[in-house]
């Protein structure tokens, strides 16, 4: 249960890294 809890958090973490750095790529295209 516990693993599990952990594992959501770090899922969650990854997906907003993942999230932020696509926003940041389509942003500096915009720009261009």
């Amino acid at each position: 249960m516990n693993s599990s809890c952990a594992l959501k958090k770090f899922n969650t973490e990854f997906l907003m890294i993942r999230l932020q750095s696509v926003l940041k790529k389509n942003v500096s295209v915009e720009i261009k």
